[in-house]
């Protein structure tokens, strides 16, 4: 019998096997985890890692609340190569299909041409994006196929990790998800299984070009941001059924209970919720509706003068819809009969049906939230969950849902950790810097 411990260690060199031995003519028959392409973008060097982890986040960082003390990072001490690979993954919500997916490697270069031995490998996932190029692929890519101007820090918590980690000799790998990226599925945003999947072939996909360069890491660690929070929760769960060991996990600003996001945001609105905050209704909607061939979900929740509008921000269309998005999450023009903006307030957002609680419950959507939810399961990986204490997007009775639903399982592997004057931004920033402390602690597999 083969045991989850031998898989774990063989699938990525037989995924790796596949992607030399058969023809890349037929790339979705190979098997999910399957490691098709990889492509070297740059090698990033220290000023510039450096300048990522002081004026740019200095810049990221802005406004912040009096409270809040900016995190300084020790400096870069290696350079760093980024790749693009791409791989081979499937769909559990439709059928198992297979897609093609894609996502970054970052490498320290400790000698002139020398890659680490046995470095930690830090696995990240990434919070929500405006861009379909926003993401880990193309962080440090030249070559954004849309036009990022002042866009600039949509990719930049890509670029943070990756100095923090990377610039201190750790591996960092970064899915790019379904949709986003050289993806040609549709968003799957925050739909479990897909992020799951998605997370783990990367993973093998990864393992395979690593083990090709004669890298064998220590330990994997997790870490995420917003969304990319929930994914990592989500990954942890799936990763721990499956048998992998993970070394620990942490996460900043988790909207760990999609239900809970959302009906707080249409019925108990904070007094500091973000304008841009709405995004995830959207998300949701047209991602649920697409993963779990639900037609009409959107129209049946959205107000029908915002669909159209809120359809653009989902589908991302054109060279120019970083700029079309900004402008209808960001613009005035809600009031009229053609509007070219939307509200950022939930409730004049969404049909007035669903101003009611119990319709929301009950409700195809509310059900597709619920099932989606990162946090009900006894994990035996040491987690630390940050949480801001004027977050404008994640709530601290939110963020807290994690900690509490542990607790009254008795388990003692996840802590929470607030960050005084912390926004979601700043939660991110302070995040990091105490992960890769966190993490340094460690000694590799448990």
């Amino acid at each position: 019998m083969v045991t989850k411990a031998l898989f774990s260690i063989w699938s990525p060199i037989l995924a790796l096997v596949f992607a030399l031995v058969f023809p890349r003519t037929s790339q979705a028959q190979f098997p999910a985890g399957t490691l098709l392409n990889a492509t070297f973008i740059r090698t990033v060097g220290t000023n510039e890692l450096n300048r990522i982890l002081g004026a740019d986040k200095d810049a990221f960082a802005l406004p912040h609340d009096t409270n809040y003390v900016v995190p300084s990072y020790n400096a870069a001490s290696y350079p760093v190569d980024i790749y693009k690979i791409s791989y081979v993954s499937r769909i559990p919500e439709q059928k198992g299909k297979r897609t093609v997916a894609s996502g970054m490697i970052a490498i320290p270069k400790v000698g002139e041409e020398r890659y680490p031995k046995t470095p930690k490998l830090v696995s990240y996932q990434h919070g929500t994006i405006f861009g379909k190029y926003q993401c880990p692929s193309y962080a440090f890519a030249t070559n954004n196929p849309q036009i990022q101007g002042l866009f600039w820090d949509g990719g930049y918590e890509d670029r943070l990790v990756t100095a923090v980690f990377a610039g201190q000799g750790d591996v960092v790998i970064a899915a790019d998800y379904f949709g986003i990226g050289d993806s040609v599925e549709s968003e799957g945003y925050t739909v479990k299984g897909s992020h799951q999947q998605a997370c783990l072939d990367f993973y093998l996909a990864a393992s395979s070009f690593l083990s090709n360069k004669g890298i064998r890491f220590t330990g994997l660690y997790l870490s995420g941001w917003s969304q990319g929070g929930l994914v990592t929760l989500q990954f942890l769960e799936k990763l721990e059924q499956l048998g992998y060991q993970v070394t620990a996990a942490s996460t900043a600003a988790a909207p760990s209970d999609p239900v809970a996001v959302i009906s707080g945001m249409i019925y108990n609105p904070s007094p500091i919720q973000a304008q841009w905050a709405n995004t995830m209704l959207i998300l949701t909607l047209f991602s649920y509706e697409k993963y779990y061939s639900q037609p009409g979900l959107a129209k049946e929740v959205l107000d029908p003068k915002y669909y159209g509008l809120c359809k653009q921000v989902y589908e991302r269309k054109g060279t120019n819809s970083l700029e079309n998005t900004y402008s209808i999450l960001f613009g005035t023009n809600t009031n009229t009969s053609i509007p070219t903006s939307i509200p950022a307030d939930y409730w004049d957002l969404v049909q007035s049906k669903y101003h009611d609680p119990l319709n929301l419950a009950t409700s195809a959507y509310g059900k597709d939230l619920d099932k989606n939810q990162g946090y009900r399961w006894f994990s035996f990986t040491p987690i630390r969950m940050y949480y801001g204490l004027v977050d404008e997007v994640v709530t601290v009775p939110v963020a807290s849902l994690p900690l509490y639903y542990d607790q009254a399982l008795g388990n003692t592997n996840i802590t929470s950790h607030s960050v005084t004057g912390g926004n979601h931004r700043g939660t991110f920033l302070r995040a990091v810097s105490e992960q890769k402390t966190w993490f340094d602690t460690f000694t590799g597999i448990p």
